[in-house]
């Protein structure tokens, strides 16, 4: 089975609520991860569980060393 390739999206706080619920209601079959919050998960090895990682542009500055080791097939800011 290949691996799954996870794509980065990084938006204002404000909006990542919006970028969840419209990839969900025009790409229901993707499997989307909200990195963000008090009770992110600070692993990476989540990440390769999903198709598309949602994040803010503060929490991404405050866990680079997360995201850092990971290569994302379609990053979009």
């Amino acid at each position: 089975k290949e691996p799954r390739r996870t794509s980065l999206v990084i938006v204002p706080s404000s909006l990542v609520y919006n970028w969840y619920s419209e990839a969900k209601k025009f790409t229901p079959k993707l499997r989307i991860y909200i990195h963000s919050g008090n009770q992110r998960i600070k692993s990476s090895q989540i990440f390769a569980l999903y198709d598309v990682v949602i994040t803010t542009y503060g929490v991404l500055r405050k866990d680079i060393n997360i995201f850092n080791p990971i290569f994302f097939q379609l990053l979009n800011i």
